[in-house]
């Protein structure tokens, strides 16, 4: 039978990729889980930080206390959770760091500034994986909708730093290369997924591509049934009314 690669494994492998090219951004995220580590290993530090969500929360009712979440090698879109959730607290690391007098946990305006458009980067990979990852529905059908529009809005995305720019530019050249072509068994899951009755994601050749690729995967599925007849005598209709 055909292989078709995990396509959220590819998506993480291509955030691997862009992080390992970017050395500003892979020195960020070294920064982040060290501040995030610092708070969550020392008990002082984690209730001087409570304390401060306590603080944050009086003067910002609509502000919801949430732990930081250090990044998992081994666990897709955790750098995406805790670059989130540093974001969500930014006004408490900002004011338990200086209350603190401990610059070494926060960081500058700058780097604030690329966690955000990096998060928001990541945000896309991650919805794109929660999608393909679904376990209550067929997903295959919805591998090149999915990458076919992630394509799309990483292209239309925002970004003022040049720091988030190039890690976009090295993610997007390493989702090129890993999604350069689909497999065809993709098209024809699309094909036959009532959910898409239109393929726009498609072009005139990929969709003839589809349709011949169904044509020929039919006849060969009518061939092995008729073979498999052949073999015990006959379809069931015929032994049901065998000609004397």
């Amino acid at each position: 039978s055909d292989h078709i690669r995990c396509a959220c494994h590819t998506l993480q492998l291509s955030v691997d990729d862009a992080v390992k090219k970017c050395f500003a951004i892979k020195i960020l995220l070294e920064k982040c889980r060290t501040i995030v580590s610092a708070y969550r290993n020392s008990p002082p530090l984690l209730s001087a930080f409570e304390s401060g969500q306590a603080v944050h929360l009086n003067s910002d009712p609509g502000y919801k206390p949430t732990i930081l979440q250090k990044d998992v090698s081994t666990r897709w879109n955790s750098s995406q959770f805790m670059l989130h959730s540093m974001l969500h607290n930014s006004a408490v690391l900002k004011r338990t760091a200086s209350e603190l007098g401990k610059p070494e946990l926060q960081l500058d305006e700058k780097e604030w500034k690329i966690t955000e458009e990096l998060n928001s980067i990541l945000t896309q990979l991650k919805q794109a994986t929660e999608t393909l990852e679904g376990e209550q529905y067929p997903t295959m059908g919805f591998v090149v909708p999915v990458i076919c529009t992630l394509f799309q809005v990483l292209d239309s995305m925002p970004l003022s730093t040049p720091e988030a720019r190039e890690a976009m530019a090295e993610l997007v050249s390493s989702l090129k290369k890993r999604w350069n072509v689909f497999d065809s068994t993709l098209f024809v899951a699309m094909l036959l997924d009532p959910r898409f009755k239109h393929l726009i994601w498609l072009s005139k050749n990929q969709i003839n591509q589809a349709h011949n690729e169904l044509r020929k995967r039919t006849a060969e599925l009518i061939g092995d049934s008729k073979q498999g007849e052949q073999a015990h005598g006959g379809s069931a209709e015929d032994r049901k009314h065998p000609v004397h």
